[in-house]
């Protein structure tokens, strides 16, 4: 996550929706004392001067993380940060960000079964709750300016830089490199595969008009 006070917004992190990318490509715009910038892995390909900064307490403890939920950004930020500063994040097509978040998971070795498999396992709800609803809702509520769509990401750019009067944002492929099977989800997944997707995630569904 980054919170920018020469830009005055608040970008917050959902999983598998570009954000690491998205993250990366702010970074380098990050030039107050005082922004926040969490830890991403494996930038030194993408930006070898990545730096993170002001996200850890005077102990050593974590003050900001990554996926950090609304709620919790809006208790360590003032009312004046919270209520002036521009807050987006980006959400996806669940289904997509399944086949996204396994492909990764599979590619670096931490997830052994096979993708449909994996969608029945008690991993997938990672991706549920803290990395995804809950970043930008509290009490099921949508709290941040505006929730772009993945899908519209080139338009999405556009207007968060018409928002913000940042430079449009270039971003890398920051771990687009693990997914091999590009084909429409439909044809990666089973029915169950996709039936339990839509139950799991019926919140975003619903919300973003998304369809199997």
């Amino acid at each position: 996550m980054i919170i920018s006070h020469e830009y005055k917004c608040i970008f917050l992190k959902v999983g598998k929706t570009a954000s690491s990318s998205i993250e990366i490509a702010m970074e380098k715009l990050c030039n107050h004392p005082k922004d926040v910038v969490t830890p991403v892995t494996n930038y030194q390909k993408y930006n070898p001067n990545f730096k993170a900064r002001n996200w850890l307490c005077p102990n050593g403890r974590r003050k900001f993380r990554k996926h950090m939920s609304a709620r919790k950004v809006k208790k360590h930020v003032s009312e004046y940060v919270w209520t002036n500063y521009f807050k987006f994040c980006f959400e996806r097509n669940p289904w997509e960000r399944v086949i996204s978040y396994w492909s990764h998971e599979h590619a670096v070795g931490k997830v052994k079964q096979s993708l449909n498999r994996f969608v029945f396992s008690d991993r997938i709800f990672l991706l549920e709750g803290h990395s995804g609803w809950d970043i930008y809702t509290i009490d099921n509520e949508v709290v941040l300016d505006k929730v772009y769509l993945y899908e519209d990401l080139d338009n999405s750019l556009k207007d968060i830089s018409k928002r913000t009067g940042m430079p449009l944002l270039q971003l890398p492929h920051a771990k687009g490199q693990f997914r091999k099977d590009r084909r429409d989800f439909h044809k990666v997944l089973s029915k169950k595969s996709i039936r339990r997707i839509a139950k799991i995630f019926h919140k975003e569904v619903e919300m973003w008009g998304y369809q199997a």
